[in-house]
C-alpha cells in the first residue's frame, strides 16, 4: 500500500507511512524554507544554539523484571512510562 504525499510517493506499513519517510519529508520541507529565507536560517541556529548538546554514551539503566501471580493469558508489556488512558480487557477465568 502506498500513500501519496506533496513530496510525492511515500511506503505505508500497516496504514501508516515509516518514520524514515516522515522524517525525510520534513527534511526536505526544512531544508526549502532555510535556503528560501535568511532570516529563518539565522532563527534556527540560534535555535539549535540554545538546545545545547545531546549528552553523549549515556548508559541506558539496568532492568531486571519479575512476573509474578501465577500464568499470565494475556501479553505482558514492559515499558518506561505510559501516558494517557489505558484501556483494560478483564479476563474471564
Amino acid at each position: 500500500m502506498e500513500a501519496v504525499s506533496t513530496s510525492g510517493v511515500v511506503p505505508v506499513v500497516e496504514g501508516r507511512r515509516t518514520a524514515s519517510c516522515v522524517a525525510a519529508e520534513w527534511r526536505d520541507r526544512l531544508h526549502t524554507l532555510l535556503r528560501a529565507d535568511p532570516s529563518a536560517r539565522a532563527e534556527f541556529r540560534s535555535l539549535l544554539g540554545s538546545l545545547g548538546e545531546p549528552p553523549r554514551n549515556q548508559a541506558s539503566p539496568a532492568v531486571h523484571n519479575v512476573i509474578s501471580g501465577g500464568v499470565q493469558y494475556g501479553p505482558v508489556i514492559q515499558t518506561g512510562r505510559i501516558d494517557g488512558s489505558v484501556p483494560s480487557t478483564p479476563h474471564n477465568d
